[in-house]
């Protein structure tokens, strides 16, 4: 059997010999993250395995350049350290931005690759985050749910000025768009996780 101290040893083996991977792993993840966030209104996308492809996919690019930096002193530093912490700076803001030639006429755009992947996968994550919406919202309203419960919903997550402003605005029109409104207000405001308190 396994002891847990022979565990906690082999973990730090493996940090002692990869820590500057996995400074490099952390500050990229760190950089995808925050460049997502700005992309969608909510932490959903880090549920999806199609932003883990894109993170991996970059991660082990950065880990050729990374080494191919490591190996010909391009950096000049021996600082394994402070390289693998500025590594993932380098690669987004350089290395992403190169365009390759090849003999004459032939260029491989670094920049423009780059760019359509990540194009690529923010549009599938707002297909499957819409898609995903949708139907909670659908399971909300196929519930005997009624306008008051969901109005109520909405008033924890907002003033009251804001509150009374919305229940202005949605007076003309009927109950089952009053209450299609109210979701996504409330969708807007408390995210999926306030849908699927009312969906439970």
């Amino acid at each position: 059997m396994v002891s847990i101290l022979g565990i906690v040893i082999f973990v730090l083996n493996v940090i002692t010999l990869y820590y500057d991977y996995i400074i490099m792993s952390f500050v990229l993840l760190i950089l995808d993250v925050v460049d997502f966030r700005l992309e969608f209104d909510d932490f959903n996308f880090m549920k999806n395995k199609i932003f883990y492809i894109y993170y991996f996919s970059r991660y082990l690019l950065l880990i050729i350049v990374y080494e191919v930096a490591l190996n010909t002193n391009i950096l000049n530093t021996n600082n394994t350290v402070l390289l693998s912490l500025i590594m993932p700076i380098v690669f987004i803001s350089v290395f992403q931005n190169i365009v390759v030639q090849f003999g004459g006429e032939e260029k491989i755009d670094l920049q423009d690759n780059f760019i359509k992947f990540r194009e690529k996968v923010v549009l599938s994550l707002y297909r499957i985050d819409m898609t995903n919406k949708a139907k909670l919202k659908q399971k909300i309203l196929d519930t005997d749910i009624s306008l008051n419960d969901l109005l109520n919903e909405y008033r924890f997550y907002t003033t009251n000025a804001q509150y009374f402003d919305f229940l202005r605005n949605i007076t003309n029109f009927d109950i089952q768009e009053q209450k299609i409104r109210c979701i996504e207000k409330i969708y807007a405001v408390g995210g999926e996780e306030a849908l699927l308190s009312i969906g439970s």
